[in-house]
Order: structure tokens, then C-alpha cells, then sequence
């Protein structure tokens, strides 16, 4: 999951190394757009969807998850235009997936 505003500009999306590359990418936030459009250009092979809020971004994370994938919260941009920190951020990270757990709709770890 990617949350993406960047105090007015999105940040171009690159790959570190020729073989490095998500299963998948969700983004949420005012320049979620921008972003899909720079992975269409530089990583059409990835899966990409928008969220429209964090509860709908944990459901359609673990979408394609299979056992033992992770799913990596990741922000791409300091999602100002969402939330006030990255503290708050993590916690409605953390409350959705509690919320998606308490509904037995995750498999707990062992």
C-alpha cells in the first residue's frame, strides 16, 4: 500500500534493481493517480488498484496475498493531505487491520 502526497508534487516511481518489483501496488491519496500512471509507464507488469479509504486499502491488499506473502504498508509520499502524521497514519494502518482480524477475515499468525 502506497500513500501518496508529496507536499504538490508526486515523486517519480523507480526500481532499485532490474529484478526488483512488488507482487502488487494499492494506492490511496490525492496523487494516487499520478503514481499509477508513472507504474504504468515503468512497471506495466505490476498490479495496480486505488483505495478509497484505509479499511477498503487493507481489504484490497490482502486480496492477492497468498500464505506466507507479506503485505507491506509503504508510504510513498508524506500523505499529508490524510493524515497528520506518520504515527496516525500507522495507527489506522494498524486499527483497519485489527478491524479485518476481529471479523475473521485473517488467518492468525502462529
Amino acid at each position: 500500500m502506497a500513500a501518496a502526497c508529496e507536499r504538490g508534487a508526486a515523486r517519480p516511481v523507480s526500481r532499485r534493481r532490474p529484478g526488483d518489483r512488488p507482487g502488487a501496488v494499492l494506492l490511496i491519496g490525492r496523487q494516487a493517480g499520478e503514481i499509477m500512471t508513472a507504474l504504468a509507464r515503468h512497471a506495466p507488469d505490476v498490479p495496480v488498484e486505488r483505495a478509497t479509504g484505509m479499511d477498503d486499502a487493507v481489504e484490497a491488499a490482502a486480496r492477492p496475498a497468498g500464505t506466507g506473502d507479506t503485505v507491506l504498508p509503504a508510504s510513498a509520499a508524506a500523505s499529508l493531505d490524510m493524515f497528520h502524521d506518520c504515527a496516525e497514519r500507522g495507527d489506522l494502518i494498524a486499527a483497519a487491520a485489527s478491524r479485518r482480524r476481529a471479523r475473521g477475515t485473517v488467518t492468525p499468525e502462529r
